[in-house]
């Protein structure tokens, strides 16, 4: 047995000696070497940090040492679909951004392929999605500052921004409504010298394209301007016509008003309680046209008076009767002095005394 374990081993050694000895003369050989790069790419659209609506195109440029097989898109680390498609190195994918959540920051990343299988994934960029506008402006006072004591002309000065644009700033004193400002800076020009000295709250509202309002909280300011506290009412007279007469026509009513001021602002005219015309000039008139109203009754004239200080003053009413439509009346009254006499003498306060007589009736005297 041993003898023939020699004989087969040495026939094995023969074997191999004899076959690398036919090999010395061949080349070595030699296997290709396998692709491990993986590709380059980056998102070169919507640019990191972007506000997008609607319907977006993601594009990825990919690049690779052989050829880009294919480009997967993520958001949020969902897989939104792939493109194996890409021309000149750009892949794309559309995203519908309404399917996910509005008012917030999403990732968007992808995953590069190669043919050999190598991958490429970056960090993400990150969007916001903005698809209705429900944020409201951001808007605050600059000027003046809480607690100022202000004269002359001072700017109102607003800051408001918004994620989209300001459509305009609304300005309020004491709740009524200043003015609008539609453009930056917004500056409202107050003349405190139109006012009385005491004080006043300033607020605005910043209104954004969509809508979206938001109110500033008030802030509370002094004037000083040296102008005193009117508080007194104006003073006046109904000087036509007189209460009790019967008119006809076009009456024109006249009105006598003044004011510790030296100006008056309005006298407001009202007949039956409504007022119809409002006048602001000296000599304070109305022509009242009576064939407007009910024929042989009887109306009310009042009067409102108003200072440039806002003070009101509400004259006694009149009641005439209006008569359009009266017979012909050629005889006139008869009238009597009865007092004092032809020829006496008089002196100091002396009252006069009439009486007068008429067919139709008296509508006045006239002294």
């Amino acid at each position: 047995m041993r003898i023939l374990y020699n004989i087969i081993l040495k026939c094995m050694l023969s074997v191999i000696a004899v076959f690398l000895l036919s090999c010395e003369s061949q080349d070595p050989l030699s296997l290709p070497e396998a692709d491990r790069t993986p590709p380059t790419a980056l998102i070169i659209y919507p640019p990191d940090d972007a506000v997008v609506s609607g319907i977006v195109t993601i594009q990825v440029h990919a690049t690779d040492n052989d050829k880009v097989d294919s480009v997967l898109f993520l958001v949020d680390q969902d897989t939104i679909g792939s493109d194996d498609k890409g021309e000149n190195d750009i892949f794309e994918k559309k995203w519908t951004t309404s399917d996910f959540q509005e008012d917030v920051f999403h990732s968007l990343s992808f995953i590069a392929y190669d043919r050999k299988g190598n991958t490429f994934r970056p960090y993400p960029i990150r969007v916001k999605t903005d698809n209705t506008d429900d944020i409201p402006p951001e808007a605050d006072i600059i000027n003046p500052f809480m607690g100022a004591i202000v004269s002359g002309v001072v700017p109102i000065i607003i800051n408001a921004a918004d994620n989209d644009s300001i459509q305009y700033v609304s300005i309020y004193i004491n709740n009524f409504l200043q003015g609008y400002v539609t453009e930056p800076p917004y500056t409202f020009a107050w003349n405190t010298n139109l006012v009385q000295d005491g004080n006043y709250s300033i607020y605005a509202i910043a209104t954004d394209l969509t809508g979206n309002e938001t109110t500033i909280t008030p802030i509370l300011v002094t004037t000083d301007n040296g102008n005193l506290n009117d508080t007194t009412p104006p003073s006046g007279a109904i000087t036509y016509p007189a209460s009790g007469m019967r008119v006809s026509g076009d009456v024109n009513i006249t009105v006598s008003a003044t004011d510790n001021s030296g100006s008056m602002g309005q006298v407001d005219f009202s007949i039956d309680g409504t007022s119809v015309y409002v006048d602001m000039n000296e000599p304070f008139e109305y022509s009242w046209d009576t064939a407007a109203e009910t024929e042989d009754e009887d109306h009310v004239i009042s009067i409102t008076l108003e200072d440039p200080s806002g003070n009101q003053a509400v004259l006694n009413p009149i009641t005439v009767t209006v008569d359009n439509q009266s017979d012909t009346d050629d005889t006139p009254p008869v009238v009597t002095i009865t007092s004092p006499t032809a020829g006496q003498q008089v002196n100091g306060t002396v009252t006069v005394s009439v009486t007068a007589e008429d067919d139709q009736g008296i509508d006045y005297v006239e002294f």
